[in-house]
């Protein structure tokens, strides 16, 4: 899948960001127009399963659950291959998708208590389909990304 923005569907100002751009970043809800691009670009990997936030220099950094409790904030952290914490499925739902946890069975990215404001927690939380676990991702082109930089 190409580069892009993974917007809130029923709220598409904002999108999936993340709080920094270091291992244990929390992810949040961003403003598409305020939040800095290096904090709202991503990368889904079908393969690997894994979305990595785009960046320059070091290490790619993933969204990792820390663990599959229900309210678990959704960090970033160091790329492990075989962590299915960090492996995410896109599945549709009605007005977009949901973004599922491998590792969690059932539970997926959520806006916590549908508060919809820039720096809301993302958790993991169990499916239900709701507005606040309901995703689009719009895809830039690789000059649009290298624009953001």
């Amino acid at each position: 899948m190409p580069q892009g923005i993974i917007v809130l569907a029923v709220a598409p100002n904002f999108c999936l960001a993340a709080s920094g751009t270091s291992i244990n970043s929390p992810l949040v809800l961003g403003e598409r127009n305020v939040t800095p691009n290096a904090q709202i670009l991503w990368d889904y990997n079908a393969f690997s399963r894994q979305l990595t936030l785009v960046r320059t220099g070091s290490h790619p950094l993933v969204a990792t659950a820390p663990n599959c409790g229900a309210n678990t904030k959704v960090v970033l952290n160091e790329v492990s291959s075989s962590n299915p914490l960090q492996q995410w499925e896109l599945l549709l739902a009605a007005g977009g998708t949901t973004i599922d946890c491998v590792g969690c069975p059932g539970q997926c990215l959520d806006v916590e208590a549908a508060v919809y404001k820039a720096g809301t927690p993302i958790i993991l939380y169990p499916r239900h389909s709701g507005n606040n676990q309901i995703w689009n991702f719009l895809s830039v082109t690789q000059a649009e990304v290298e624009a953001a930089f």
